[in-house]
């Protein structure tokens, strides 16, 4: 017993203060060990870090939960802000030569006239198809692309998922696994109510009030979390991590969490072991730009406008006064308007003014009567690891927990798959791997 307690690391550093690094930390915090988050940003969140509109948050980057996000609704739950939480009916759209088409429930898919009544029929019978499959794994050897056509036709994939899928992957959009878009099926499958309509939900206040409340129960905990401080780099010793270097000098741990995107990660690691660094550079990342507009008027009764104009250059429009309505935004409209690119893209430099006005002619075709009158400001955010290429195959590339390095380890969105990056994936997987950290240090 007194070798066992000799040997049990008693302080763990966490690299991130994004979703999944407060997790983690959320986890080891009544464990018994000493934790430290360390973040480079001036707020903890990562990619659901926020800004003030009026009194109350919204994300840089849009959020909103399926009502089976189960592990970040426990999450809520524990920290005891689940009466935070509403779910709605919300609805979803399609543009396709200069009209919005709903595309909310089964019914809807019988109804979008840019398809022959029997590619309709073959879509709805595709989601039904997905539905039935338990085992994703088998999907993962072929592409969607070749899925899609084999049980449904090409007319499908080239009028309705060719264009989403270059809107949300540019040059591999060929390449993406089925497994990716089987997860979609049925992940909103499962999120619909009893009419047929998606629910979906949101934090009232923005997750910016969640990230307050878990950082505070968090230090309450004894957690330090240090804000404002960069990772420069994960030190190493005899195979081993050891501790971290920051701005401020030296911090010894003895044992070391990632949390951060992949890039960021091998970014501070440069004694990692050369194998499993090229194993982990075989995966892509896309960038992404987020214009969010705050508005005098809604641009319509729809929350998620996905666009299949492949001259368009944003991907889709996310209303998010459509899901959690102006009268918590002191009465103005929200809108997201999203684009995934390499960050080599012109477009991803391009400052705010730049990439309105090359945004404003589409935004008008797609809203008629929308006029830059209508804008009361605007901001625009961008990440350049915004999402990993999940191309065929990708099941072998997901990184592990526990890296080759000792008391080293890793929880990062490129190991979500198929399920796409959503929160509360980054919780499941965060508190995962707190909970193998502990049982390997014991």
């Amino acid at each position: 017993m007194a070798d066992e307690q000799a040997n049990y690391p008693k302080r763990i550093g966490i690299i991130g203060a994004g979703i999944s690094g407060l997790s983690a930390a959320w986890e080891l915090s009544d464990s018994g060990v000493e934790v430290e988050v360390f973040e480079k940003e001036q707020m903890p969140g990562g990619l659901a870090g926020w800004f003030d509109v009026g009194d109350t948050t919204l994300e840089k980057f849009y959020h909103h939960i399926y009502n089976k996000d189960q592990p970040l609704i426990q999450l809520i739950e524990e920290v005891g802000l689940k009466d935070q939480l509403v779910f709605k009916s919300t609805e979803t759209g399609c543009f396709y030569v200069n009209r919005i088409y709903r595309l909310s429930s089964p019914v809807d898919l019988l109804r979008y006239k840019p398809l022959s009544f029997p590619d309709r029929i073959r879509l709805g019978l595709l989601a039904v198809r997905a539905r039935f499959i338990k085992d994703w794994r088998t999907l993962d050897n072929i592409s969607a692309k070749e899925w899609i056509i084999k049980h449904s036709s090409e007319s499908v994939y080239r009028v309705l998922w060719e264009p989403l899928f270059r809107s949300k992957f540019g040059r591999y959009a060929s390449e993406i696994s089925a497994a990716w878009l089987w997860s979609k099926f049925v992940q909103r499958g499962g999120s619909r109510g009893k009419t047929g309509a998606e629910e979906l939900g949101y934090f009232k206040g923005g997750y910016g009030k969640l990230f307050k409340e878990l950082q505070h129960q968090l230090e309450r905990r004894n957690v330090k979390i240090h804000l404002n401080l960069p990772v420069n780099e994960i030190i190493m010793k005899d195979d081993q991590a050891i501790g971290l270097l920051s701005p401020q000098g030296t911090h010894r741990f003895d044992a070391v969490l990632a949390a951060t995107q992949l890039p960021d990660f091998l970014s501070v690691t440069p004694a990692l072991p050369v194998s499993f660094k090229q194993e982990l550079e075989t995966i892509s990342f896309l960038g992404n730009t987020c214009l969010v507009l705050k508005l005098k008027h809604r641009l319509s009764d729809t929350y998620w406008v996905n666009i299949t104009d492949v001259t368009c250059p944003f991907v889709g429009v996310i209303e998010q006064t459509n899901l959690l309505d102006e009268s918590h935004y002191s009465g103005y409209h929200m809108a997201y308007i999203s684009r995934y690119m390499d960050v080599g893209d012109p477009l991803y430099s391009k400052d705010i003014e730049a990439l309105f006005e090359t945004y404003l002619p589409y935004l008008q075709k797609i809203f008629p009567e929308f006029s830059r009158e209508w804008i009361i400001d605007m901001y625009l955010w961008r990440e350049p690891h915004a999402q990993a290429v999940v191309s065929v195959g990708y099941s072998q590339k997901i990184p592990p927990a526990r890296t080759p390095v000792k008391n080293l380890y890793l929880t990062t969105m490129a190991q979500v798959f198929p399920e796409d990056r959503q929160m509360s994936n980054g919780v499941k997987l965060a508190r995962a791997a707190a909970r193998q950290m502990l049982q390997d240090i014991r």
